[in-house]
Order: C-alpha cells, then sequence, then structure tokens
C-alpha cells in the first residue's frame, strides 16, 4: 500500500494451466506456456482501460496472496480511501448455484382507480456463484455480479434503477481470490454562489461570487475466494 492511495496486488511466480486464468480464452483451449521474467507482482490492474467511445469496462484477476489482500484492504479502509462494504459467507456444494444479496428496497407511490397504492423496487449488490471442484482441486467458478443503484426519480415518481453486471467464469486453486473490478462510478457536481445584483456587474462581478465543482471517483471491486470443505473419510465398521 502506498500513501498516494494505490493498492498493489499481486503473487510471485508463472501458474501453468492447471492453475491460470487468460483473458479472452477459454479454460479448455488455453495452452501450456512459460515466461522468464515477470512484471513486479502484479497479478491485476485495475480499473480497466476506457477507451473513446466506450464504456467502462470490467477487469478480471487472480490473486493467490490472501495475507497481502487483507492487508492491502486494511490499510486503504483506515486511511479513508476505500470501505469494505461487506464481507460475507456461504456455503454450497458441488455444481450447486449460491446466492448472496445486500441492499434495500425503495419504495414509490402509484396511482390507479382502486387508489394510491405504495410499491417497492429493489437497489441491491447481488452476487451468485456455481462452483465446480476439478480433479486436481481446483475450483471453476461461474460468477455474476450485479449492483444496482437508485437513480434519478421520473415523472411519474418511480425512482430509475442504475444497473450494473458482469459475468464470467474463472479456474482458481483452493484459497486463491478471484477479482472482479471496473464498476466504475463517475460523479460530478458544479455549485455558484453569488451576492444577489452585485455578481451581475461586468467584470467586477467576477469578485462577487464563487463557483465550486467537485468530482469523485468510485469503484467496486468484488473479491470472491474459494475455500474447499474436506471431510474425513468415513471408516467402516464390522460388528
Amino acid at each position: 500500500y502506498k500513501s498516494e492511495g494505490k493498492t498493489h496486488f499481486g503473487a510471485t511466480g508463472i501458474q501453468d494451466t492447471s492453475g491460470a486464468f487468460i483473458p479472452g480464452q477459454s479454460l479448455l483451449n488455453t495452452k501450456d506456456f512459460t515466461a522468464t521474467t515477470v512484471d513486479p507482482n502484479y497479478a491485476v490492474n485495475l480499473p480497466a482501460a476506457v477507451g473513446l467511445g466506450s464504456g467502462g469496462g470490467i477487469t478480471f484477476g487472480i490473486l493467490s496472496d490472501s495475507i497481502r489482500l487483507d492487508l492491502s484492504l486494511s490499510a486503504l479502509e483506515a486511511s479513508g480511501k476505500g470501505k469494505v462494504v461487506s464481507s460475507p459467507k456461504v456455503v454450497t456444494i458441488d455444481n450447486k448455484e449460491a446466492m448472496i444479496e445486500q441492499g434495500t428496497q425503495i419504495p414509490y407511490s402509484t396511482v390507479s382507480a382502486s387508489g394510491t397504492n405504495t410499491e417497492f423496487v429493489d437497489a441491491t449488490l447481488s452476487l451468485k456463484v456455481t462452483p465446480h471442484i476439478t480433479p486436481e482441486g481446483s475450483v471453476i467458478m461461474k460468477l455474476e455480479a450485479k449492483n444496482d443503484s437508485q437513480g434519478d426519480v421520473g415523472a411519474s415518481g418511480q425512482p430509475a434503477i442504475n444497473k450494473k453486471k458482469a459475468t464470467t467464469e474463472v479456474l482458481v486453486k483452493d484459497g486463491e481470490t478471484a477479482v472482479i473490478g471496473g464498476i466504475l462510478q463517475v460523479t460530478r457536481k458544479e455549485d455558484q454562489q453569488a451576492v444577489p445584483w452585485l455578481s451581475k456587474i461586468p467584470i467586477l462581478g467576477f469578485f462577487f461570487k464563487k463557483d465550486t465543482t467537485q468530482s469523485s471517483n468510485r469503484e467496486l471491486l468484488i473479491f470472491v475466494t474459494p475455500k474447499i470443505l474436506k471431510t474425513e473419510p468415513v471408516q467402516a465398521r464390522i460388528y
């Protein structure tokens, strides 16, 4: 962790196809590869690059060092430049979908022939994961992350919902962390404070008003760490 607010994730070394995920290729078509040099311990680079005319991208990565990750997140939160929104845990069996959801229901009123009714719309952060354990002890995860937040209120009074969604399938080793990033929100606010009449005077009016511009960038990172729960084999008993 650096003082300017950058967080570096990574682990030393290169993994082979039994434990690596290469963006842009399917897991079944990934070929063997080797490398003699590695850039300084970066296994993930966030946020995703945004080109001209394109929206925010989604970036995926694999983290092997969970201790370094915990320390980096703690340092970022202690400095006030980051916040751990939630740290839920869920247990599921092989090839069965698990879902974690957290958020609020936003009430709004609708008018019909029967009168005024109150309805609700969901604004939640949710994650669906379907794990599959390979014979080598790694985990293939189908991930679907959704971040729905409240937007502007329409003319009918119903709030708009800003939707962000990312789906992927990754292969990680037991205890490794998959990262979903690039869910970026940019907010810009402009405000002006002025003295009535005096601020309208040509040239001199500049000294009687104040323009303020605030901008903020927020990025949501989702970390998923699968851990295989091993049970001891049942020993047969002879009576």
